[in-house]
């Protein structure tokens, strides 16, 4: 999804099945973070399962944690998702 200087600058997966849809594997190339490119795919993926007919949605971030970015934890929230646990990985 999105193609710049000859290679993706970013790309996202959707897997759907059973009217349930995983959004994963969201990354950004660095040159081209800070530009909405993760609101963007979270936004088109959550468009592509709806269509499909998905009722449920779900996702994985980093937790909220001192040491760890949080940006893709604030995208998630915005989309509208929520924490339904957490899990040390």
């Amino acid at each position: 999804m999105g193609r710049r200087h000859g290679g993706p600058a970013r790309l996202a997966a959707v897997f759907i099945e059973d009217g349930a849809a995983w959004l994963g594997h969201a990354r950004t190339r660095e040159a081209f973070r800070r530009q909405g490119a993760q609101q963007a795919l979270l936004a088109e993926r959550i468009r592509i399962a709806a269509e499909a007919g998905a009722t449920l949605l779900t996702t994985e971030t980093a937790p909220d944690w001192p040491d760890l970015p949080r940006e893709s934890l604030r995208n998630v929230a915005r989309a509208g998702f929520r924490i339904a646990y957490e899990r040390p990985s």
